[in-house]
Protein backbone atom coordinates (compact mmCIF):
# COMPACT_ATOMS: atom_id res chain seq x y z
CA UNK A 1 0.00 0.00 0.00
CA UNK A 2 2.80 2.52 1.02
CA UNK A 3 4.30 2.34 -2.60
CA UNK A 4 0.79 4.29 -3.81
CA UNK A 5 0.90 6.62 -1.60
CA UNK A 6 4.11 7.49 -2.53
CA UNK A 7 3.14 7.34 -6.30
CA UNK A 8 0.22 9.16 -5.96
CA UNK A 9 2.68 12.09 -4.11
CA UNK A 10 5.52 11.60 -6.86
CA UNK A 11 2.05 12.18 -9.27
CA UNK A 12 1.39 15.32 -8.36
CA UNK A 13 5.10 16.54 -8.20
CA UNK A 14 5.11 15.58 -11.92
CA UNK A 15 1.61 17.89 -12.84
CA UNK A 16 4.06 20.78 -11.72
CA UNK A 17 6.93 19.96 -14.32
CA UNK A 18 4.00 19.04 -16.65
CA UNK A 19 2.33 22.70 -16.27
CA UNK A 20 6.24 24.25 -16.95
CA UNK A 21 6.49 22.20 -19.67
CA UNK A 22 2.78 23.33 -21.57
CA UNK A 23 4.13 26.83 -20.41
CA UNK A 24 7.60 26.51 -22.83
CA UNK A 25 6.12 24.77 -25.28
CA UNK A 26 3.34 27.62 -25.72
CA UNK A 27 6.34 30.49 -25.12
CA UNK A 28 8.67 28.22 -27.71
CA UNK A 29 6.31 27.13 -30.33
CA UNK A 30 8.73 24.38 -31.51
CA UNK A 31 8.10 20.65 -30.74
CA UNK A 32 9.18 19.48 -27.57
CA UNK A 33 11.04 15.85 -27.02
CA UNK A 34 8.92 13.37 -24.63
CA UNK A 35 10.34 13.94 -21.63
CA UNK A 36 9.17 12.81 -17.81
CA UNK A 37 7.15 15.53 -16.91
CA UNK A 38 4.74 15.05 -19.92
CA UNK A 39 2.15 12.74 -20.27
CA UNK A 40 1.32 12.47 -16.51
CA UNK A 41 -2.17 13.07 -17.21
CA UNK A 42 -3.85 10.19 -19.03
CA UNK A 43 -5.76 11.56 -22.87
CA UNK A 44 -8.50 10.46 -21.45
CA UNK A 45 -10.52 9.00 -18.22
CA UNK A 46 -13.25 6.17 -18.63
CA UNK A 47 -17.11 7.85 -17.25
CA UNK A 48 -15.48 11.22 -17.84
CA UNK A 49 -16.55 13.44 -20.88
CA UNK A 50 -14.23 14.81 -23.14
CA UNK A 51 -15.01 18.40 -22.59
CA UNK A 52 -14.84 17.85 -18.78
CA UNK A 53 -11.86 16.31 -18.64
CA UNK A 54 -10.04 19.18 -20.07
CA UNK A 55 -11.71 21.41 -17.66
CA UNK A 56 -10.27 19.16 -14.98
CA UNK A 57 -6.86 19.25 -16.56
CA UNK A 58 -6.85 22.77 -16.92
CA UNK A 59 -8.04 23.34 -13.33
CA UNK A 60 -5.34 20.56 -12.22
CA UNK A 61 -2.83 22.56 -13.64
CA UNK A 62 -3.73 25.70 -12.03
CA UNK A 63 -4.14 24.69 -8.64
CA UNK A 64 -0.75 22.85 -8.37
CA UNK A 65 0.92 25.78 -6.62
CA UNK A 66 -1.98 25.88 -3.67
CA UNK A 67 -1.10 26.79 -0.01
CA UNK A 68 -3.10 23.68 1.02
CA UNK A 69 -1.61 21.59 -1.76
CA UNK A 70 1.76 22.28 -1.34
CA UNK A 71 1.93 21.45 2.66
CA UNK A 72 0.01 18.07 1.82
CA UNK A 73 2.51 17.42 -1.16
CA UNK A 74 5.54 18.14 1.96
CA UNK A 75 3.84 16.31 4.30
CA UNK A 76 4.23 13.11 1.81
CA UNK A 77 7.12 14.13 0.74
CA UNK A 78 8.43 14.01 4.34
CA UNK A 79 6.49 10.30 5.49
CA UNK A 80 8.37 9.16 2.09
CA UNK A 81 11.93 10.21 3.66
CA UNK A 82 11.05 8.45 6.77
CA UNK A 83 10.48 5.16 5.23
CA UNK A 84 14.19 4.84 4.59
CA UNK A 85 14.83 4.89 7.97
CA UNK A 86 11.68 2.95 9.22
CA UNK A 87 12.51 -0.24 11.26
CA UNK A 88 10.13 -2.76 12.69
CA UNK A 89 6.21 -3.81 11.90
CA UNK A 90 5.09 -1.04 14.44
CA UNK A 91 6.90 1.31 13.05
CA UNK A 92 5.56 0.51 9.44
CA UNK A 93 2.31 0.44 10.59
CA UNK A 94 2.05 3.60 11.81
CA UNK A 95 3.80 4.68 8.77
CA UNK A 96 1.41 3.47 6.45
CA UNK A 97 -1.79 5.07 8.67
CA UNK A 98 0.25 8.38 8.43
CA UNK A 99 0.84 7.94 4.45
CA UNK A 100 -3.31 7.31 4.33
CA UNK A 101 -3.90 10.37 6.53
CA UNK A 102 -1.76 12.42 4.32
CA UNK A 103 -3.34 11.33 0.80
CA UNK A 104 -6.88 11.54 2.05
CA UNK A 105 -5.71 15.58 3.33
CA UNK A 106 -3.78 15.69 -0.10
CA UNK A 107 -7.17 14.24 -2.11
CA UNK A 108 -9.17 16.90 -0.28
CA UNK A 109 -6.52 19.64 -1.00
CA UNK A 110 -6.98 19.01 -4.29
CA UNK A 111 -10.71 18.57 -5.10
CA UNK A 112 -11.33 21.66 -2.73
CA UNK A 113 -8.75 23.30 -5.10
CA UNK A 114 -10.17 22.24 -8.04
CA UNK A 115 -13.48 23.23 -7.24
CA UNK A 116 -12.92 26.92 -6.22
CA UNK A 117 -11.40 27.66 -9.36
CA UNK A 118 -14.07 26.43 -11.93
CA UNK A 119 -17.13 25.59 -9.75
CA UNK A 120 -18.40 23.51 -12.95
CA UNK A 121 -16.30 20.80 -12.62
CA UNK A 122 -18.48 17.51 -11.61
CA UNK A 123 -16.72 16.33 -8.32
CA UNK A 124 -17.19 13.17 -9.55
CA UNK A 125 -15.61 13.47 -12.57
CA UNK A 126 -12.87 14.66 -10.58
CA UNK A 127 -12.35 12.00 -8.42
CA UNK A 128 -12.68 9.23 -11.40
CA UNK A 129 -9.62 11.36 -13.03
CA UNK A 130 -7.94 11.57 -9.93
CA UNK A 131 -8.32 7.62 -9.23
CA UNK A 132 -7.23 7.20 -12.76
CA UNK A 133 -4.07 9.38 -12.26
CA UNK A 134 -3.39 7.23 -9.44
CA UNK A 135 -3.83 4.19 -11.27
CA UNK A 136 -1.63 5.38 -13.73
CA UNK A 137 1.40 6.43 -11.86
CA UNK A 138 1.10 2.97 -9.79
CA UNK A 139 1.57 1.73 -13.00
CA UNK A 140 4.54 3.51 -14.15
CA UNK A 141 6.11 2.74 -10.92
CA UNK A 142 5.90 -0.72 -10.98
CA UNK A 143 6.71 -1.11 -14.83
CA UNK A 144 9.99 1.08 -13.92
CA UNK A 145 10.40 -1.19 -10.62
CA UNK A 146 10.13 -3.94 -12.82
CA UNK A 147 12.97 -2.41 -15.20
CA UNK A 148 15.38 -1.98 -12.37
CA UNK A 149 15.13 -5.61 -11.05
CA UNK A 150 15.95 -6.25 -14.91
CA UNK A 151 18.49 -4.42 -15.03
CA UNK A 152 20.10 -5.57 -11.67
CA UNK A 153 19.41 -9.21 -12.16
CA UNK A 154 21.38 -8.33 -15.52
CA UNK A 155 24.19 -6.61 -14.35
CA UNK A 156 24.43 -9.34 -11.31
CA UNK A 157 24.95 -11.99 -14.43
CA UNK A 158 27.74 -9.74 -15.81
CA UNK A 159 29.90 -10.16 -12.76
CA UNK A 160 28.83 -14.02 -12.01
CA UNK A 161 31.67 -16.17 -12.84
CA UNK A 162 30.86 -18.87 -15.95
CA UNK A 163 31.21 -22.24 -16.12
CA UNK A 164 34.97 -22.88 -16.36
CA UNK A 165 35.98 -19.79 -14.84
CA UNK A 166 35.78 -20.74 -11.37
CA UNK A 167 39.07 -21.01 -9.89
CA UNK A 168 38.13 -21.07 -5.83
CA UNK A 169 38.30 -24.63 -5.18
CA UNK A 170 41.51 -24.86 -7.12
CA UNK A 171 44.57 -25.79 -4.18
CA UNK A 172 47.90 -24.42 -4.95
CA UNK A 173 50.77 -26.77 -4.25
Amino acid sequence: MRPAFFLFATLLALVGFAADAAVDTAATKNPVRQTKGQNVLPESVEGVPEAEYTKIRRALLMSYGNESISAARNRLNELKERTRFTKGRNESEDLRLDFEKARDAMVKATIDSVLKLDPSINKDSLVLTLNAIEEATKKRGQEATQRAREKEAADAAKHRPRGGDDVSGVIAH
